[in-house]
């Protein structure tokens, strides 16, 4: 803010924050990762208990006093919440920087002229491989942070019909033992982006390498799904309605339910939701109707 501006009371305006940390980051990139591998690298070689998370956060408020600066000298007051978005750009980068590795890695398991979404077991061991092409990248997903706890990852599960509290347990013991997978932090992203939601910490499915896998095995198979789909059913529209989804699926699987959850991640693509009761039970009555016309 200039001298005149600050005798006549002008303030600085807020400003979005995120093209700046975008544009910081993007031209220092290769610089951080550098550094950030120094230094693990250098207390791991003395022997050190190495506490990452803390290294990341003094990293993340270094960062936004340089880029508090940068906005400052562009006329723009730095948001309260500088460091968290900061944090959260850090996330994106390294996410993206892994997600094309991840995706060939995935890739490598498809068997070729299977139409429909096959199941595909990743052996454990093979996640060596992956992790080995993620370092050559400098990715270290052990970097990421997240301020969702685990709390809010328990009420989502159990909001989302996911992961329910039993009846006989309280809410205190439930937290005690509650546990959950891969796949019940993947099945809750599919839940979230149907509702159009969008919660960092779930949508890079907790920055876990083994459930990004899952996640990407399960985008592949949908595209797989839709593709079979389609093409089975040349006559359905652009854009189905709830009954044409449901009546192509039963005329396609008729009785077989083991592809819903493909069908509803297709529909909700396209703007179609379906709630899991509500598609099971349309489903039901159109079994239903076939059968008679079958009859």
């Amino acid at each position: 803010m200039g001298w005149f501006d600050f005798l006549t009371g002008k303030k600085a305006k807020q400003g979005d924050a995120r093209p700046f940390i975008k544009s910081y980051l993007e031209e220092n990139w290769e610089d951080l990762l550098a550094d950030w591998t120094e230094m693990i690298e250098e207390a791991t070689s003395l022997g050190a208990v190495f506490d990452k998370k803390e290294m990341m956060r003094k990293e993340v408020q270094a960062l936004a006093e340089k880029i508090s600066a940068i906005l400052k000298d562009n006329d723009l007051r730095p948001p309260a919440n500088l460091s968290g978005l900061i944090r959260e750009e850090i996330n994106e980068k390294m996410l993206s920087e892994a997600r094309p590795v991840i995706r060939e890695f995935v890739a490598g398991y498809r068997k070729p002229g299977i139409p429909w979404p096959q199941e595909i077991d990743i052996p454990w061991q093979d996640m060596g491989k992956l992790e080995t092409a993620l370092a050559e990248k400098g990715v270290d997903l052990s970097l990421l942070q997240y301020d969702t706890s685990e709390e809010k990852i328990r009420s989502l599960l159990d909001k989302y019909g996911i992961r329910k509290r039993p009846s006989f347990q309280d809410a205190e013991a439930w937290a005690r033992t509650f546990s959950y997978s891969n796949e019940d932090i993947v099945a809750l992203k599919a839940a979230l982006k149907r509702d159009n939601i969008y919660l960092q910490a779930v949508e890079h499915c907790l920055g876990n390498l083994r459930a990004l896998v899952k996640d990407e095995l399960v985008s592949m198979q949908d595209d797989w799904f839709e593709s079979s789909f389609r093409k089975v059913n040349p006559g359905l529209p652009e854009k189905p309605s709830k009954m044409q989804w449901v009546a192509a699926y039963v005329k396609t699987f008729f009785q077989d339910r083991s592809y819903l959850g493909h069908l509803q991640r297709l529909a909700a693509k396209h703007g179609v939701t379906f709630s899991n009761e509500e598609l099971e039970k349309m489903v039901s009555s159109e079994i239903e109707v076939q059968k008679i016309s079958r009859s």
